[in-house]
């Protein structure tokens, strides 16, 4: 994987990634976590720039109640509006419950 700097210029890059894995995270996870963030008025892509998850080696395809998303914030965001990011993950991650 090419080092964040050496893929685009950041005003290019998605506000929020979703990283998804086709095992460990359900289709309806990631609408959710789309949709989501779209409301929030981020520009949203799964997989693109940044993909897949972590799961605990133990799990790993062997195990899909095991669920997982990876949230990238593109730098601009968290640099500048950490707070608002802060809180519109923390909202999406209450609703999971």
């Amino acid at each position: 994987m090419p080092h964040e700097d050496s893929l685009t210029t950041p005003r290019l890059r998605p506000g929020i990634c979703i990283g998804i894995d086709s095992f460990h995270t359900p289709t309806k996870l990631v609408q959710e976590a789309v949709n989501h963030f779209e409301v929030c008025g981020y520009n949203v892509k799964v997989n693109n720039l940044f993909s897949g998850t972590l799961t605990p080696m133990d799990y790993y395809k062997l195990d899909n109640r095991v669920q997982g998303v990876m949230i990238e914030v593109n730098r601009n965001l968290y640099r500048n509006y950490f707070d608002v990011v802060k809180g519109n993950i923390t909202q999406w991650l209450e609703t999971l419950k």
